[in-house]
């Protein structure tokens, strides 16, 4: 499986590779071919027509994997945004609560002072 991903990887690249290529610069220069070595010859028109559809696929799996990205990034923002307002409710929870046990000790207090002082 992972011979026959990696064989798809590389005839993309070279699909990608060789309809940038047509598309920008027409047909390539002698000294390219002879280095590269991709043509011998001026492709034709059912070759250049192949190169260009893989390149359009390989655009639109492009603007999918970016949209996603894109969406994930959103998500983790909204998680974050949410998880900010949960603590922040806790937290003020937890605040009030302090203040009201802090009452209650204070009030405790008061009636042990009157207790001891005899005024219950």
């Amino acid at each position: 499986m992972a011979a026959s991903v990696r064989r798809g990887l590389y005839t993309r690249q070279i699909a990608s590779t060789c309809a940038c290529r047509l598309l920008k610069a027409g047909r390539p220069s002698e000294r390219s071919v002879r280095r590269e070595g991709f043509w011998r010859t001026a492709p034709s028109g059912d070759e250049i027509a192949v190169l260009k559809d893989a390149l359009e696929k390989i655009r639109k799996e492009e603007k999918k994997k970016l949209a996603e990205e894109i969406r994930k990034e959103e998500k983790k923002k909204l998680a974050e945004e949410v998880r900010k307002e949960e603590q922040e409710k806790y937290e003020e929870s937890v605040r009030i609560f302090m203040v009201f046990c802090g009452f209650y000790v204070l009030h405790m207090a008061w009636r042990m002072y009157n207790a001891l002082n005899g005024r219950l």
